[in-house]
């Protein structure tokens, strides 16, 4: 089907004949709405008693044209069709973006926040040689533009996940169990139970590990891992673990091998950057901590569609 024609027929938009170019500033000047607490970003104003299937928020001069030429779409009909396909993101990454201006004032945070565009400055470089080309790659008009709207906005982002990891290291710890383990295995459990009786200090783990020829160091192992299933079964087991040690248990891996389990680093505190770096990478912490930060700010969305939208991102980012 035609692009427009398939455009028209989700916003009813009405075909107006023109040779009048796109209006590219006002598409760029288009500005997503939501709601916090903590203040509004704005460019619409709210209407009660709609139906749940259209947005109840709306744009100043809706009704006006954006784009004209074989289809004339009004400024409403293009936020609606860009919340159709971003909004949700878009508004998440808006509000995250106004609580870490609000959270992250220190010299530290300042720092940090430098630490994190560079990183990224880093990742652009590799993919397309230079910021300024990947900005071109992906549609803005300038490097300063796409930092802006993206790469700045992202580093602040980042910054403030690992603030909460840095500054709440204890929280972080004991929400998700987190503990350096390795492991070997053997077919049978009663070969397991044999081993760890012999086991009497990390030198005679070792020579048995070696001598398995199946040693597995997992290292960072937490609730949201994504190690073997069993292994993160177990993880609040090996967090209660004060001491280094082998496990008194026989773990069975998903596998159907069974496992003889190290835990190793238990002065968690004495490897606290390290644990920082793998919870960061974790894409189900960040979650957590973008919802812990959304709902400190009482984050609140008015619009249902908008709010169904949102909490098919993560439910926990808005509550009832």
């Amino acid at each position: 089907m035609d692009e427009n024609k398939e455009f028209r027929q989700v916003h009813k938009v009405p075909v107006k004949k023109t040779k009048k170019p796109i209006n590219k500033k006002a598409i760029a000047g288009l500005v997503l709405a939501i709601i916090l607490a903590a203040g509004c970003i704005g460019g619409y104003y709210y209407v009660k008693n709609t139906k749940e299937a259209d947005y109840v928020s709306k744009v100043t001069d809706g009704s006006k044209d954006l784009i004209t030429g074989d289809a004339t779409v009004s400024k409403q009909g293009y936020y609606e069709y860009l919340m159709d396909g971003s909004g949700a993101s878009e508004i998440v990454s808006q509000a995250l973006t106004k609580i870490a201006n609000k959270e992250l004032t220190t010299k530290a945070d300042k720092t940090s926040i430098e630490t994190e565009t560079k990183a990224l400055e880093d990742q652009y470089k590799n993919y397309m040689g230079s910021v300024k080309d990947y900005a071109k790659s992906v549609g803005y008009s300038s490097e300063e533009a796409f930092r802006k709207a993206t790469l700045t906005p992202n580093a602040k982002q980042n910054a403030l996940v690992k603030k909460y990891l840095t500054s709440k290291f204890t929280t972080a710890i004991n929400k998700y169990k987190v503990s350096y383990v390795k492991y070997f295995t053997y077919e049978k459990e009663s070969q397991v139970l044999k081993a760890i009786q012999s086991i009497k200090s990390e030198d005679d783990y070792k020579k048995l590990a070696e001598a398995s020829s199946t040693s597995n160091d997992v290292g960072i192992l937490s609730t949201k891992s994504s190690a073997d299933s069993n292994l993160v079964k177990k993880a609040s087991a090996f967090y209660k673990m004060k001491k280094d040690g082998v496990y008194g248990s026989a773990v069975k891996l998903s596998t159907g091998a069974y496992a003889v389990v190290y835990v190793y680093n238990t002065d968690r505190a004495a490897h606290k950057d390290d644990i920082v770096s793998a919870l960061y990478k974790l894409d189900k912490v960040k979650t957590d901590i973008n919802a812990y930060y959304l709902n400190k700010y009482h984050f609140t969305v008015y619009d249902n569609k908008m709010k169904k939208a949102i909490k098919e991102i993560s439910k926990s980012y808005i509550k009832d």
